[in-house]
């Protein structure tokens, strides 16, 4: 699915329309899949509440479903997701994504996907964290613009326990 048919689906849903009318000034600042196999991926589209500081997630499966709502904590507001800054897409992204693993950590080979598109510092960027069979995770950034890797990083899962 298209980052813009992801949008579309969700704000032309009955759910959405029906949220969006107690929330008018929410804006997308997240587009979120987890997955195995990419063919298998399931879409979640996150919008803040700014009046709130709340985020709202709804999932595009069959149906769009309002899957619940979080807390942002502090005074991390998130940025507004412009469409208008993806030259790369997803596609692109998890081939980008590949061929780093497959160049920097060719010992790690993954298993599940997580991709997000969001704003980090102030670009809009392709964050994409491999879970890897050693259970470590590899954690990669990519400018949507120009699909160069900023960022990337491993952590061993055992890490996170100490």
């Amino acid at each position: 699915m298209r980052l813009i048919e992801i949008k579309q689906t969700v704000e032309t849903s009955a759910t959405f329309k029906e949220w969006k009318e107690f929330h008018p000034k929410a804006f997308l600042y997240l587009i979120f899949s987890m997955f195995e196999k990419v063919s298998l991926a399931v879409f979640e589209a996150a919008y803040y509440c700014p009046k709130e500081k709340k985020a709202t997630i709804f999932v595009i499966d069959e149906v769009v479903l309002l899957k619940g709502e979080d807390e942002i904590f502090g005074d991390n507001v998130p940025a507004k997701l412009e469409f208008k800054n993806v030259k790369i897409n997803m596609a692109d992204a998890l081939i980008t994504a590949s061929k780093t693993q497959i160049e920097k950590y060719p010992n790690e080979i993954p298993s599940k996907t997580i991709v997000m598109l969001q704003v980090i510092d102030k670009k809009t960027s392709w964050n994409l964290t491999l879970f890897t069979l050693s259970f470590s995770t590899l954690n990669i950034k990519i400018d949507a613009a120009s699909g160069k890797v900023f960022d990337h990083s491993l952590s061993k899962l055992f890490d996170f326990v100490k």
